[in-house]
């Protein structure tokens, strides 16, 4: 499993996977692609209760990239771009 220690926004953070178990509307966590870290939160839960997740919807909160904060972009159910604080 890999593990990120990040300083991200003056906090030191170490992220681990995401599972997936309790995710929900308007969480927060961590988007890291290419070893790219975003802040994001998920907006949209796709097809919503009781069906099983299919996909999400993001909205990037903080990224070094200014040009993709308040993007928001699909994500499949169990990517493994979506990490939590450990």
């Amino acid at each position: 499993m890999k593990i990120y220690k990040i300083n991200y926004s003056g906090n030191n953070y170490k992220l681990k996977k995401y599972d997936y178990k309790n995710i929900k509307e308007n969480q927060k966590l961590f988007y890291c692609k290419n070893d790219i870290i975003e802040l994001i939160k998920i907006i949209k839960i796709y097809p919503g209760n009781p069906a099983q997740p299919e996909s999400y919807t993001i909205k990037i909160i903080e990224s070094k990239n200014s040009d993709r904060i308040n993007r928001e972009i699909n994500v499949p159910h169990k990517s493994d771009k979506l990490y939590q604080i450990i």
